[in-house]
């Protein structure tokens, strides 16, 4: 199962983690994983062209995915972008995994 965790502090995403593979088909033909992964890669191709990169990092191996992002680093216009993108990715993700409920599982931590 692919698993996605979305931490939040003080009411604001702060990290994306992604974990697995999701085994809804093999490997290369798996439509849950590229979902998921068609995602984040818009997003951080967004990210890369909309933001400066202190306001973010990120990590990607296979079954395996890592996206932070810095708030304290910009300023008010950035961190309202920042905001947009991660309904973007949230709001996408968890339609997915209302779709696919037994290969995608989200899970959120409040800090």
């Amino acid at each position: 199962m692919l698993v996605v965790v979305f931490r939040k502090k003080d009411k604001d995403l702060h990290e994306i983690e992604t974990k697995g593979h999701a085994g809804f088909g093999f490997k290369g033909r798996d439509i849950v994983c590229a979902a998921v992964s068609a995602l984040l890669e818009t997003v951080i191709f967004s990210l890369e062209k909309e933001l400066p990169r202190e306001a973010y990092s990120y990590s990607l191996r296979n079954g395996y995915a890592n996206l932070r992002f810095f708030y304290g680093r910009v300023g008010e216009k950035d961190r309202e972008k920042l905001r947009l993108l991660q309904r973007v990715i949230g709001y996408g993700i968890e339609g997915i995994a209302q779709r696919y409920p037994n290969f995608l599982r989200v899970v959120e931590e409040v800090e």
